[in-house]
């Protein structure tokens, strides 16, 4: 195995393998935007205990069917939690929670502002970047918000500044060339060795 592909595994591993606050995803949100999103999540769960989870989907949610209804299947028993759906298909966005004490805590139209600022926006940026930042800035907001409702400070938030999030647009940019390395050698790898771990598991036993 090259030096390179070692590299680009010990890169991409931890993202891999942490819990993930984005619990569908077949939108295709990026591994680096799937990764700034843990990071606040995980920094918001710990400060507050909320659990603020992003599902981002292709599902056809149609005009006037529930979002609540959809969010549904997603429920855990844990009363803190709260969910950002973007399905794009339908034009839907939402911020939904069983909790109407933590869904109170949030004001919505500034949540989807920062998504759809940037989701709607006409420049030269593929609307799979568009979904990835739009996504990104969006649950920054949200945690933001639910941090402040609790007197926290959150420290991996974005900024809202200009400079802020061109920086951030890059980083995804950049990361496409990572996702398609990811998808021909690093994600055929694991599952190699999964396999053989599974095999080695089945003779042992």
């Amino acid at each position: 195995m090259s030096n390179i592909f070692k590299g680009a595994v010990i890169l991409l591993l931890p993202v891999l393998l942490q819990a993930s606050y984005v619990i569908k995803n077949d939108l295709g949100i990026g591994i680096m935007s799937v990764e700034k999103i843990n990071m606040i999540g995980e920094e918001l769960e710990k400060k507050t205990g909320i659990k603020a989870k992003v599902i981002a989907t292709k599902d056809a949610i149609k005009r006037g069917e529930s979002l609540y209804d959809y969010a549904k299947q997603f429920q855990t028993q844990t009363k803190q939690e709260i969910f950002f759906i973007l399905a794009p298909v339908e034009k839907r966005i939402g911020v939904i929670s069983f909790n109407k004490t933590l869904e109170q805590n949030v004001d919505k139209d500034e949540v989807y502002e920062f998504a759809l600022g940037v989701i709607a926006a006409k420049d030269k940026n593929s609307m799979q970047d568009k979904y990835d930042l739009g996504a990104v800035q969006a649950y920054s907001e949200l945690a933001d918000q639910l941090a402040k409702a609790q007197n926290v400070q959150l420290n991996n938030t974005i900024p809202d500044t200009t400079n802020s999030t061109i920086n951030f647009l890059r980083v995804i940019v950049y990361s496409g060339t990572l996702l398609l390395f990811y998808g021909m050698f690093v994600k055929p790898y694991l599952l190699r060795r999964q396999e053989k771990r599974n095999e080695q598991d089945k003779s042992n036993g």
